[in-house]
């Protein structure tokens, strides 16, 4: 059920699920805010009338009711809207329950049936009605109901018991929805039988149910939710991703939790007030105060801040848990609070405070892991009718505390694999790359000595297929420039940074970590940049940078400037540029939110016809961007600093870029390689190839010369829509004039001796790899072209243009491009749209901030 109702959740929660750093209503602060934050989610998720739908504020009908239900109720279920409507046999999609067809698509609840679909729906009736229909349609889940917890209404895993008290818990949230809608504080709402709701009112209701239950919470990105703050989601991924391994077992990964837990947070009684909100039931800013010191190392917390924690990490697991309140006998008048956890199929007590607190130096006790009823009586007293018995008969094994396991890179696969004879000459193509690196060891970096000991660590750990893998050595290009940053970083007390003059040893640092790199036997592909890192750990949602005359020769590659929400790269290029007119350059980036949208606004005192780069917590390859003026941005995961990037011109000085869900769902990809589908899928979410319809990429078509330039000219964000290429069969009013000029000016195309682009030609792979390798050369800082002498290995070089010789060597050697088992390219096939987005997503594949 779980990658079902992923699949059908991340449909509804759009921009949330794509790019994890959603904060939504825990943000606001009058109750105004709040009101408008819910209703904004909630009707940008689509819980919303189709008739009218703009018309928010009209009184809630019945046939409202049934269309707004209908949705929630289909993905609640793990259903698609169209699933759940054609479904056959709906009491199978909803776990056994028997509810007939017709009355789980408009209402799910009988007695309701005959009313009027204009007719005006009263309070009272409402909550009624919607009380049933959670518990009759939306509730029937296998093995999950819910209980609100009475002390701090989170809403457990318990097994066999009733959704507790569903016409109260309706009740509130109609309550508070229509109090925060006037400006009142949520517990000031009166319940008035005879009174209306309206639309907008009764969404927001919806969202604040859909927040307050499991599985559907649409406050994060898996279920029961996280606080939809940007630093607080990231930390969650980073803990899991260093603790948690391909192949663990469900025991293995509640034990890493548990032990991560147990060693690495401080206790502390005085942890955070829980209520930060306005809104008392927000459980948004209820688990944000409660886990923000156990989940970061140089947090603390109490017992309800690990339990909360303990909790979360599990639940994005997909590991069943609950929080749970009571006391131990040996402080009878103080409230504690512990977990419960479904470990293959049976309930156990789990306490990581009392082990935290009773740990010694060198390994935990285990005294309070994995416990059943007879034994956890003896230590802890909590009401027994409500929780489910742990007494179950899987036995844990348990073991001293491991290490953080290494994940080993994994090998591209050889170019020329062996043939059979007389089979055919096939191509052979490279899955996206794979490679990674325990990037764990960064976390120790706070000074170059020890980044210099966090490189040589790693070196010390590679294999000679590592060393060969080009991936691979991109990577640990990548950790070098991150660990040396690091280890020199500034951290700054306020949200500005003034760049100016520079005195640090970067260069130096560099130079030692390319020698170490060296004597290892890896011979890197690229160079590491040298990059001074500012971190601005105070800023909220807007940090200002301002570049001073002279800072143009600081002597490095590029200035990072680092906050919890956004980074801003400046490339040294950009730097010069900004202040080449002896003035000063302003940016400001800043958080946003347009219809609950996430989006970053950048504003500046000038425009700068260079490219400058942004980067925030990382998001899935389905996650994509486009700027104020609805253009693609793509978007690209950098490994070395857990964010996904994306290039940004200095004109306009103006823009905004906002997260934004692409859903490539082509049906004509049977029969081609799984690495060219892959690249092509990846490429359709970022927004930088598109097909010929919505379910058509027509992946044999051909390519033309215009739309190569278009491609890459996305692909590598130098789109200019200015630019001219000065061909003389290419008008100003043409498509492709901004694109093909823009491709011109930055080297990676070039036209005929007649000054014509001919931009109807079809592409052949000769010309599409030569633009491959001038795109590598541009993009990637240490990467030199090759020369002619170099197309040697390739077993038809004799058919390929002089002109094209050294492009197509370096395009080879970098695995742009897919070569046959016989070594041949076939430089004069003409290029399909497939190969395309092959090539082009290689390419991709090389390039970081």
């Amino acid at each position: 059920m779980a990658r079902k109702t992923v699949r059908a959740v991340a449909l509804f929660l759009a921009a949330i699920l794509i790019s994890q750093v959603f904060p939504l209503a825990a943000l606001a602060d009058e109750p105004e805010e709040i009101f408008e934050s819910y209703r904004d989610t909630a009707v940008y998720y689509g819980l919303k009338p189709e008739s009218d739908p703009t018309e928010l504020k009209k009184e809630l009908t019945y046939q409202d009711f049934y269309e707004i239900m209908s949705r929630f109720a289909s993905l609640k279920n793990g259903m698609t809207i169209e699933e759940f409507a054609n479904a056959k046999d709906i009491s199978v999609a909803l776990n056994g329950s028997n509810v007939p067809r017709d009355l789980a698509i408009y209402l799910g609840v009988r007695s309701y049936i005959s009313m009027p679909p204009e007719g005006k729906m009263l309070q009272d009736e409402l909550a009624d009605m919607l009380s049933e229909y959670l518990t009759k349609v939306v509730a029937p889940l296998p093995a999950m109901t819910y209980y609100a917890d009475s002390q701090y209404r989170r809403y457990n895993f318990v097994d066999g018991a009733p959704l507790a008290s569903s016409r109260q818990f309706v009740q509130e949230a109609l309550l508070e929805s229509v109090a925060l809608s006037k400006g009142d504080s949520a517990e000031s709402g009166t319940f008035s039988s005879g009174s209306t709701i309206t639309r907008e009112q009764f969404i927001c209701a919806m969202y604040i149910i859909a927040c307050s239950s499991l599985p559907l919470d649409i406050s994060g990105q898996y279920p029961g939710g996280t606080t939809g703050d940007l630093s607080y989601d990231t930390s969650v991924g980073i803990i899991l991703d260093r603790i948690i391994t391909t192949g663990m077992t469900e025991e293995q990964k509640v034990k890493a939790v548990y032990d991560y837990l147990s060693f690495n947070s401080p206790y502390s009684n005085s942890s955070p007030t829980p209520w930060t909100s306005v809104n008392p039931l927000n459980p948004v800013a209820l688990e944000k105060t409660l886990a923000q010191g156990a989940l970061f190392e140089s947090g603390r917390g109490g017992s309800a801040a690990f339990a909360c924690a303990f909790r979360l990490l599990l639940l994005r697991l997909g590991i069943q848990a609950n929080f749970v309140s009571g006391t131990l006998p040996s402080n009878p008048g103080a409230s504690h609070n512990w977990n419960q956890a479904k470990v293959s199929g049976e309930w156990f007590w789990f306490d990581t405070s009392l082990e935290n607190q009773n740990k010694n130096n060198a390994a935990l006790r285990y005294s309070y892991y994995m416990k059943k009823d007879d034994v956890w009586k003896t230590s802890h007293n909590w009401d027994a009718s409500i929780w489910p018995q742990a007494i179950g008969t899987v036995s844990s094994s348990l073991v001293t505390p491991s290490p953080t396991p290494t994940r080993a890179p994994s090998p591209t696969p050889t170019p020329y694999p062996t043939q059979a004879a007389g089979a055919p000459d096939r191509y052979v193509y490279q899955a996206p790359g794979q490679a990674s690196l325990p990037f764990n060891l960064l976390d120790s970096v706070s000074s170059p000595e020890s980044a210099q000991k966090a490189i040589d660590s790693l070196l010390s750990s590679f294999t000679q297929t590592s060393k060969a893998d080009p991936n691979f050595r991109d990577l640990l290009a990548l950790f070098a420039e991150r660990a040396i940053s690091k280890g020199s970083a500034s951290a700054q007390e306020e949200a500005t940074v003034s760049i100016g003059a520079y005195s640090g040893n970067i260069v130096e640092e560099a130079a030692k970590a390319e020698a170490s790199i060296a004597s290892s036997g890896v011979v890197l592909d690229r160079k590491i940049r040298t990059e001074i890192l500012y971190t601005l750990p105070n800023a909220s949602n807007k940090i200002d940078i301002i570049i001073n005359p002279g800072a143009g020769s600081l002597g490095v590659s590029k200035v990072r400037v680092e906050s919890p929400f956004i980074s801003v790269v400046l490339p040294i290029e950009f730097i010069a540029a900004a202040v080449a007119d002896g003035n000063a350059y302003y940016l400001s980036v800043e958080r946003q939110y347009l219809d609950a949208i996430l989006s970053y606004k950048t504003t500046s005192n000038k425009n700068i016809s260079e490219q400058y780069g942004l980067s925030t917590p990382s998001a899935p390859d389905t996650a994509g961007i486009v700027d104020s003026e609805s253009s693609s941005v793509p978007l690209k995961k950098n490994p070395s600093t857990n964010t996904s990037d994306w290039f940004v011109y200095g004109n306009p000085s103006n823009n905004s870029f906002t997260f934004r869900s692409v859903d490539a769902n082509f049906t004509d990809l049977s029969g081609l390689d799984p690495a060219v589908s892959s690249y092509i899928l990846q490429l359709s979410q970022k927004g930088i190839i598109s097909g010929i319809a919505p379910n058509t990429f027509a992946p044999s078509d051909t390519l033309t010369r215009a739309q190569a330039a278009q491609l890459f000219s996305v692909a590598l964000s130098i789109l200019d829509k200015n630019a001219d290429g000065g061909f003389s069969d290419i008008k100003p009013e043409d498509w492709m004039r901004p694109a093909v000029g823009s491709a011109k000016n930055n080297g990676i195309i070039a036209g005929y001796e007649d000054q014509t682009f001919r931009p109807e030609d079809i592409l052949n792979k000769e010309q599409l790899s030569s633009i491959a390798a001038r795109s590598l050369v541009r993009s990637v800082s240490g990467v030199n072209a090759l020369t002619a002498a170099d197309i040697s290995p390739v077993s038809d070089a004799a058919d390929i243009a002089d002109w094209a010789k050294a492009d197509i060597a370096l395009a080879w050697k970098a695995t742009l491009i897919p070569v046959t088992v016989s070594g041949k390219v076939n430089p004069q096939e003409s290029v399909t749209r497939a190969d395309a987005a092959y090539i082009i997503g290689r390419l991709f594949d090389r390039i970081w901030l």
